[in-house]
C-alpha cells in the first residue's frame, strides 16, 4: 500500500473550486489498485503464452484527514449521498514548483465519511472515505 502524509491534497465536488486537506490528510493507495487483469492464452503447439492486457480497474484512494464541522466535511457527505461527482488531486511531495500533481477524472465516493475516535481522549479525530475514480491525469506544478 503507498501512503502519501504531509502531501499536497485538495478535494472538489466540481473540478473548479478546491478545498485544502494540506495540513492533516493522508493518501492511501491499496496494493494492487488499478492492476490491470491480464488474459493467457496457449496456442496448440507452443510452450510460452499469449497475453492480452485487460480493461483498467477504477483507482480506489483511501483519504483520511482531521475531523472538523467545517464546508469540508458537509461538501463530501453531500457528494457522497447524492452519489455525485467528486475529484481529488495531491501532489506526494508537496506543493512546490515542479513536483508532481495527481487529479483524479470525475469518481465517486463509496464509504461515508464517518468520524472516527474519541473526543474526549485528547487524540485528534479523524474522519476517512474511499473514492473510486476511473483515472487520473498527471501533471506538474507551476508548469505550463
Amino acid at each position: 500500500m503507498a501512503v502519501f502524509r504531509d502531501c499536497y491534497l485538495q478535494i472538489s465536488a466540481d473540478a473548479s473550486n478546491w478545498a485544502d486537506l494540506s495540513t492533516s490528510g493522508t493518501v492511501q493507495i491499496p496494493a494492487g489498485a488499478g492492476l490491470r487483469p491480464l488474459t493467457y492464452k496457449y496456442p496448440y503447439g507452443s510452450d510460452t503464452a499469449i497475453i492480452v492486457g485487460g480493461k483498467r480497474p477504477p483507482l480506489r484512494l483511501i483519504v483520511t484527514y482531521n475531523y472538523t464541522d467545517a464546508t469540508v466535511d458537509n461538501t463530501i457527505r453531500t457528494a457522497y449521498e447524492a452519489k455525485s461527482a467528486f475529484y481529488v488531486r495531491f501532489a506526494p511531495r508537496g506543493n512546490a514548483t515542479g513536483n508532481f500533481l495527481y487529479t483524479s477524472s470525475a469518481g465517486i465516493i463509496t464509504t461515508p465519511p464517518i468520524p472516527e475516535g474519541e473526543r474526549h481522549s485528547g487524540t485528534i479525530v479523524l474522519n476517512r472515505f474511499t473514492f473510486e475514480t476511473p483515472g487520473y491525469t498527471k501533471s506538474t506544478i507551476g508548469v505550463t
